[in-house]
C-alpha cells in the first residue's frame, strides 16, 4: 500500500521540484521508503508502505525495458500469474510489483483481465512517450488526476496537486449535488475545479496531450454471462467464496486485524479470518460512552464466540471540532457521518499495533442488506407477477421493521427514484430550504440519473449503490482514514467473484418475509459456534450524533451559522439554517440529523481547505 505520483509534461519543462513537493504531502502513505524517476518529459514519485517482499528489490519506480511503474495496492494471485510469467522473464524479487510491471510489459491493457486485487497504477513507456493508468474494479484505491495543457498531473490523494503549487477552487456544482440529493463520489468530478477521479474498472492513456479513457471491467456484462442460482446454491458459494478470498487476503509480510463493528459483515470477515492466519489475528471497534448508541458490546460478543481479543476506542463529543479538522484534511473532501470522526480515532489509536486491516465495506450492497431494498424486492415481485406479493411485503414490514412509519415506507419509495436521498432504514433527510435560492438555482434541478442495466429493480438498486452512491464515499474513507496513519485497509467482500455472486443470485437468495443479506448470513453460519447471533438483521446506525447536535455541539453549530463567512458564503440561507437548527433543537430523537450535518461538514469543509 503506497501513495504514488507524477508529471508528464510533453512541454518538457523541468518538474523536479514540483514532485517533491507532491511526494512530500503523501509520505503518510508510504512511510517505509520512497523513490522518484526522471526523464525530459516524466517525472514519477513513489511512497512505500512495505507490506510484501520488506526488501528494497520491490522499490519504486520500478523500472525494466524503459518501462516505469508507480502502484498503489496488492495483486492477490500475484504468485499465480508469477509462475506463468517465469517462462519468460527472471525475477529478482518476491513482491507483486515486479510481477505486475512484467504482466503490463507483456499484456498492456489486457493485463488488466487478469490482475484480482485493488490497485491504482502509473505505468510510463519512455520509448513510446505514453502513460498507462489504471484502478481496480470497484475503485478501492483511488487516483486523481490534472490536465492542463501539454502537462497531466496524477496522484493518489487531491492533496498532492494543492502541493505542486495548482490553485484549488471549490466545485459549486458537485456541492450543490451534494447539499441538494445527498451524493457525493458517483462520478469523475471531485469537489475541486478541474481535479478529476478516475473512475473504478477503467484506464486512462496520456499521449502526445491527448486523454484516452476506457473502461475495462463492467458488472452487468459478467452478470450475462452467468446463470441465475437459488438460496441454497447461493449460500453454499458464498462460504466458499469469503473463505478463498480471506486467506488471498491473508498474504502479508506484516501483522493483520480487522475492524469490526459486531454486525454481519465484519463478524463474517473477522470469523474467517481467525480460522486462516497463521497469526493470532485482533478485532477493534469504535464506539461510545452512551450505550444506546454503542456497538461495542456486540463486537465483544462475537470477538469472544470466534476466540478474538478485541480492542476499541470511544469517540467524546469534545473531540468532534478537533477531529472535524483532522479528518477533513485527511480525507480533501467531506463525508456523511460523525461515524467517520470515530473510524479515524480507531485507525489513530491503534496504527502500531496491526498494519494491515480487514474492513467489511460492500455486504450491504452485495447481499442486500438495506432496509429501504424492501421497495424494490416488491416491485420485483409485482414484475413477475406473484400472486402473494402483496402479503409477502406486509409480512416483510411486520417481522422487520419494529415501529416502521409511513414516512418510512415512502422514504424507501423516494430512494427507489432518487438513489441517495434517504438513510439506510428509508427515512428521508434531505432539507434544502437551508440553501440560498440563486445558489440552487444556477445548477440543473433535475433529478441525477443512474444507469439501471439490470431487469430487476433490486438489482439496479443494488448496482446504484456499488458503484456510484454508498459504496464509492465509504471506500474513500476507509483508505483516506487508514492511510492518514500508514496501515493498509483491505476489503475481502469486494473479490469479484464476491461481488458478481449478489447479482446472479436470485432475490429470494437475499430477501424473503424475515431476512435481508439471506445467503451472506446463512452461508457464513458454519464459521461460527452454533450458540451465535449471526442472523439479526441490520441495526439502525449507532451513534449519537443526533444526540450530540442537539446538546454537545450546540455551539459549534451556532459558531459557525452566526460566523461572518457563512452569512457570506452565498451557499447558505442564513435565517433558515438558524430556524431549522432551532425547530432541530426542539425535535425529538426521531429526528433525522443529516441535514443539519450537511450545514456542519461543508461550512467546516470550506473552513479548512478553502478559507486558509
Amino acid at each position: 500500500m503506497c501513495g504514488i505520483a507524477g508529471i508528464i509534461d510533453f512541454g518538457k519543462k523541468n518538474r523536479k521540484h514540483e514532485l517533491r513537493k507532491m511526494s512530500l504531502s503523501l509520505k503518510h502513505r508510504g512511510p517505509d521508503d520512497d523513490g522518484e524517476w526522471f526523464s525530459k518529459t516524466a517525472f514519477i514519485s513513489h511512497r512505500r508502505l512495505k507490506i510484501i517482499d520488506l526488501s528494497n528489490k520491490s522499490k519504486q519506480p520500478m523500472i525494466f525495458n524503459k518501462f516505469i511503474l508507480t502502484y498503489n495496492g496488492e495483486i492477490y494471485n500475484y504468485k499465480e500469474l508469477k509462475k506463468s510469467l517465469s517462462k519468460n522473464y527472471l525475477f529478482l524479487s518476491t513482491g507483486d510489483t515486479e510481477v505486475l510491471l512484467k504482466l503490463l510489459y507483456k499484456y498492456k491493457e489486457r493485463a488488466l483481465e487478469k490482475i484480482e486485487g485493488m490497485f491504482a497504477f502509473a505505468l510510463w513507456d519512455e520509448k513510446n512517450q505514453e502513460l498507462f493508468a489504471a484502478r481496480d474494479r470497484f475503485g478501492i484505491k483511488p487516483f486523481y488526476f490534472y490536465h492542463y495543457k501539454k502537462t497531466f498531473y496524477f496522484a493518489s490523494e487531491i492533496k498532492a496537486f494543492r502541493a505542486a503549487g495548482i490553485k484549488l477552487e471549490p466545485n459549486y456544482k458537485k456541492i450543490n449535488e451534494f447539499l441538494r440529493w445527498g451524493v457525493s463520489d458517483f462520478n469523475n468530478e471531485t469537489w475541486f475545479k478541474n481535479i478529476f477521479s478516475l473512475q473504478p474498472g477503467h484506464f486512462i492513456k496520456f499521449k502526445k496531450n491527448k486523454i484516452i479513457t476506457k473502461r475495462y471491467y463492467y458488472l452487468p456484462d459478467q452478470i450475462k454471462k452467468k446463470k441465475e442460482i437459488n438460496f441454497n446454491t447461493a449460500k453454499t458459494k458464498f462460504a466458499d467464496l469469503i473463505y478463498k478470498s480471506v486467506k488471498k487476503h491473508c498474504q502479508s509480510d506484516r501483522t493483520i486485524g480487522v475492524h469490526l463493528s459486531g454486525g454481519v459483515d465484519s463478524s463474517v470477515v473477522s470469523a474467517v479470518a481467525s480460522k486462516i492466519s497463521s497469526k493470532k489475528i485482533k478485532n477493534y471497534t469504535f464506539g461510545f460512552k452512551n450505550k444506546k448508541f454503542d456497538e461495542r458490546e456486540y463486537a465483544k460478543k462475537i470477538s469472544k464466540d470466534i476466540g478474538v481479543n478485541n480492542l476499541n476506542s470511544v469517540l467524546n463529543s469534545n473531540e468532534v471540532e478537533y477531529y472535524m479538522s483532522k479528518v477533513l484534511k485527511a480525507h480533501d473532501e467531506p463525508f456523511t457521518s460523525i461515524r467517520i470522526l470515530a473510524q479515524y480515532k480507531l485507525y489513530e489509536k491503534y496504527s502500531k499495533d496491526s498494519i494491515v486491516i480487514f474492513d467489511a465495506s460492500g455486504g450491504d450492497e452485495i447481499a442486500a442488506g438495506y432496509q429501504y431494498y424492501q421497495w424494490p424486492w416488491y416491485l420485483d415481485l409485482v414484475k413477475n407477477k406473484k400472486k402473494d406479493s402483496v402479503n409477502r411485503f406486509n409480512k416483510l414490514i411486520k417481522n422487520n421493521t419494529k415501529g416502521i412509519t409511513i414516512d418510512s415506507i415512502l422514504g424507501s419509495v423516494l430512494n427507489h427514484n432518487q438513489p441517495g436521498s434517504t438513510t439506510a432504514d428509508g427515512t428521508p433527510y434531505l432539507n434544502i430550504s437551508n440553501f440560498n435560492k440563486d445558489f440552487l438555482n444556477n445548477f440543473n434541478k433535475k433529478p441525477l440519473i443512474f444507469k439501471r442495466p439490470f431487469n430487476s429493480h433490486l438489482k439496479n438498486d443494488q448496482y446504484i449503490d456499488l458503484m456510484h452512491v454508498k459504496l464509492p464515499r465509504c471506500l474513500r474513507y476507509v483508505d483516506r482514514s487508514s492511510m492518514a496513519f500508514g496501515n493498509e485497509a483491505r476489503l475481502p467482500l469486494l473479490d469479484s467473484s464476491i461481488v458478481e455472486l449478489g447479482f446472479y443470485s436470485s432475490n429470494s437468495a437475499k430477501i424473503d418475509e424475515i431476512n435481508f443479506r439471506k445467503f451472506m448470513k446463512f452461508g457464513a453460519k458454519k464459521f461460527f459456534p452454533k450458540n451465535s447471533d449471526l442472523l439479526s438483521n441490520k441495526r439502525s446506525v449507532a451513534d449519537p450524533q443526533k444526540v450530540w447536535l442537539k446538546k454537545d455541539l450546540k455551539d459549534f453549530v451556532l459558531g459557525l451559522i452566526k460566523s461572518k463567512k457563512f452569512r457570506e458564503r452565498g451557499i447558505f440561507n442564513y435565517k433558515e439554517c438558524l430556524n431549522n437548527y432551532e425547530t432541530f433543537l426542539k425535535s425529538d430523537i426521531l429526528t433525522n440529523s443529516f441535514g443539519i450535518f450537511q450545514i456542519l461538514v461543508v461550512e467546516s469543509w470550506f473552513k479548512n481547505l478553502i478559507d486558509n
